[in-house]
């Protein structure tokens, strides 16, 4: 086994799985358990707790999860309507692109991903989730946009020309 040169600090490795979790989930979960150990004391700004799942008829603890309400927004809609990262500014489609469709078909793409748009294809900027995005060529986006909100000023261009 190869030793790892690289290597995450506490706070990186935080600030990743944060920013997975907000990517993977862009709009509002619910998710249903009963708060235990809620410490909520009025010099911290975060707040700290357990939900567990317990069995209805045994009421054994089926489940369990730490967690954490940080304080402050993570994401933010910008003017353009794109879902943001707060700390980074990042556009979180492309944030989630890169790690989920980029990286693991790097094979399939021939420039770096920096020269590549990412397209939803449902047509909703918010919605994130991996399944709803595409990287595609500049040219390409341009077709995909082009055809789905009518003929874009080019086509419409080439059509006058080839009618003169």
């Amino acid at each position: 086994m190869a030793v790892r040169e690289e290597f995450f600090t506490i706070s990186e490795l935080n600030k990743f799985i944060k920013d997975v979790i907000n990517a993977g989930f862009p709009q509002i979960l619910w998710i249903c358990g009963e708060i235990q150990g809620y410490d909520r004391n009025k010099d911290k700004k975060h707040v700290f707790f357990e939900l567990v799942e317990k069995d209805p008829q045994s009421k054994d603890v089926l489940a369990r999860i730490g967690l954490v309400i940080f304080a402050g927004k993570k994401t933010y809609i910008d003017k353009n309507g794109y879902l943001r990262f707060n700390d980074s500014d990042k556009l979180v489609h492309r944030w989630v692109a890169y790690n989920q469709i980029y990286k693991s078909k790097s094979w399939k793409y021939l420039m770096k991903f920096k020269n590549y748009q990412v397209h939803h294809k449902d047509g909703n900027k918010l919605n994130n989730n991996s399944s709803n995005l595409q990287v595609v060529s500049v040219f390409k986006h341009k077709n995909i946009e082009g055809i789905k909100w009518g003929f874009s000023d080019w086509i419409i261009e080439m059509i006058k020309r080839l009618f003169r």
